[in-house]
C-alpha cells in the first residue's frame, strides 16, 4: 500500500517575462517564488518546469541556474553556459527540474537535477544539458537555511549585451509533490 500523498501548485507564472540587451544575470520569471520558513522537511520534493525561446545575433553564451535566496541566493542548479547557434529565432528551450530537501535547519541541505532542451543543432551540443548545484559535471547538495523565508528564482544570462540577444520565458509553474 503506498503513502498519501498531495500534489500542490506553488507558483504559475501569468505572462512572458523577457531578458535583453544585458548581461547581467536576471530573473526570468513574471515573480520570484517565495517559499516560507520551515517549507522544507526531508523527503520535500518541489518540481519546477519552465518553457520559453531564444534569439541571438553572434555566438552568444547563455545560462540557466535556479537560485534558492533570490537572485543572489544559493545556486541549486545550474545549466552551464551553453553555446548559441548564430542569428537563431525564437528557439524553443525547456527546463524541467527536481528539487529534494536532504536536511532541514540553519544549515540545512537541497539537491537539485535538471534538465534543459532545446532544438537540434543550436547549443554547442546536441543533447540534453544536465544540471545539478555543483553543474553537469559534479552533482552535489546545496547548503541552504530552511529556518527563513526564501525565494526560489530561475535566471537567465547573456555572455554579451546585444539587443538582438533575448530570453523569454513564455510559462514557468512549481508544484509541491508531498
Amino acid at each position: 500500500m503506498g503513502f498519501q500523498t498531495f500534489n500542490d501548485l506553488l507558483y504559475q507564472q501569468p505572462s512572458a517575462t523577457t531578458l535583453a540587451s544585458s548581461a547581467a544575470e536576471a530573473a526570468i520569471m513574471t515573480s520570484t517564488l517565495p517559499l516560507p520558513a520551515n517549507f522544507w522537511y526531508v523527503g520535500r520534493t518541489v518540481k519546477l518546469e519552465a518553457w520559453g525561446k531564444a534569439s541571438d545575433t553572434g555566438t552568444p553564451t547563455l545560462r540557466f541556474r535556479l537560485r534558492f535566496g533570490g537572485l543572489a541566493g544559493t545556486v541549486i542548479i545550474d545549466w552551464g553556459a551553453l553555446t548559441l547557434g548564430s542569428g537563431i529565432s525564437n528557439l524553443i528551450w525547456h527546463i524541467t527540474s527536481t528539487i529534494v530537501c536532504r536536511s532541514v535547519g540553519a544549515t540545512g541541505t537541497i539537491f537539485g537535477y535538471g534538465e534543459l532542451t532545446c532544438g537540434i543543432g543550436t547549443f554547442s551540443t546536441d543533447r540534453p544539458q544536465m544540471g545539478s548545484s555543483a553543474g553537469a559535471s559534479a552533482p552535489a547538495a546545496a547548503t541552504v537555511d530552511t529556518t527563513t523565508a526564501q525565494d526560489l528564482t530561475l535566471t537567465a544570462q547573456w555572455s554579451a549585451s546585444s539587443a538582438s540577444n533575448t530570453v523569454t520565458c513564455d510559462h514557468c509553474d512549481a508544484i509541491a509533490l508531498n
